[in-house]
């Protein structure tokens, strides 16, 4: 699972600060799992795209 923490301004503005990646199996809750930042198995075409 990959996350993204996007801040926006009051005009609509936004910019990425960071994304992670739960490591724990799917089904294991956010706040229960293990997170590593930036996200380790993405690949460049993936990255990119969720740009």
């Amino acid at each position: 699972e990959i996350e993204y923490e996007v801040m926006r301004d009051s005009a609509g503005n936004c910019i990425t600060v960071c994304n992670m990646e739960n490591i724990d199996p799917v089904g294991v809750h956010t706040g229960d799992s293990i997170v590593v930042a930036p996200s380790q198995t993405l690949s460049d075409k993936e990255y990119q795209m969720l740009r």
